[in-house]
């Protein structure tokens, strides 16, 4: 499967015994209905939903393992042709052939096939980012694009600590007042807000980048920016202490939360 930076499906191909069987692309609509089969046929492509299953389960010398708790259900609908699809092209000297040889380290960009209409670039349009960031999340500032410029090979990472951003406002948003939420400077719900996020950033991201995004995201502020920093740094702190737990478990993050205001 191939998917973007910002975790959109590109296309792909499902494989049956090391042979690529279907080619796979991504549903243009949303909310597709299904029937009882679960797929959609129209001429030579059927749709199906797929179900996504997380599961988690903890284990403690001595005392055995936990029953499986899951922690995510996804859904997404993906359409495959029913044509063999042709080897991947590669971008410059690639691999293909021959059957289990490995892609060199350089990595290059595969193309999923044309005859889908589907294509993955090597590198994308700066501008693009940077307008895909801002439609999602806020406005970025020159320091922050930098950042951004300076580190695309983590361009995942970076998304998600701007994920990390929103999820941190909606926490805030849940644990404080409706007034403290709107005053939103010089208060707990303030400083809550910039530890909680760094923390998620502490434990999700690289910490180079946890510092470096969080940092120019107060390069221009002016009124709170060296206690903005300071709550940003306690954050990244107790992250680094709790980086075993898992972000998207919510009795971690509950533990995670309790702890920054304990010690803001």
């Amino acid at each position: 499967m191939f998917y973007k930076w910002n975790e959109k499906l590109i296309g792909g191909w499902r494989i049956k015994d090391g042979e690529k069987v279907k080619s796979i692309k991504p549903s243009k609509k949303d909310n597709q209905k299904n029937n009882k089969e679960n797929s959609r046929i129209a001429g030579d492509v059927v749709c199906y939903t797929i179900t996504t299953t997380e599961y988690q389960v903890t284990c403690q010398r001595g005392f055995g393992c936990s029953d499986s708790e899951v922690i995510g259900v996804y859904y997404t609908t993906q359409c495959e042709y029913n044509s063999t699809p042709p080897p991947p092209i590669l971008v410059g000297e690639g691999w293909g052939g021959g059957g289990g040889t490995t892609p060199p380290e350089a990595d290059p960009c595969e193309v999923p096939d044309e005859n889908i209409g589907l294509r993955m670039d090597c590198e994308e349009d700066i501008e693009d980012i940077f307008a895909e960031i801002e439609r999602l999340f806020q406005k970025i500032n020159p320091c922050e694009k930098r950042i951004i410029m300076n580190n695309l090979n983590l361009l995942p990472s970076i998304y998600q600590v701007y994920k990390n951003s929103i999820h941190a406002e909606e926490v805030t948003n849940m644990l404080y007042s409706i007034s403290e939420v709107k005053e939103g400077h010089n208060n707990c719900a303030d400083a809550f807000r910039h530890a909680y996020w760094n923390a998620l950033n502490a434990i999700s991201v690289p910490g180079k980048l946890a510092k470096g995004l969080a940092d120019a995201h107060e390069c221009w502020a002016t009124n709170e920016k060296e206690m903005d920093l300071f709550n940003n740094s306690v954050g990244r702190n107790i992250g680094y202490g709790y980086s075993f737990l898992n972000i998207y478990n919510i009795n971690d993050m509950r533990v995670l939360q309790n702890n920054i205001i304990m010690n803001l």
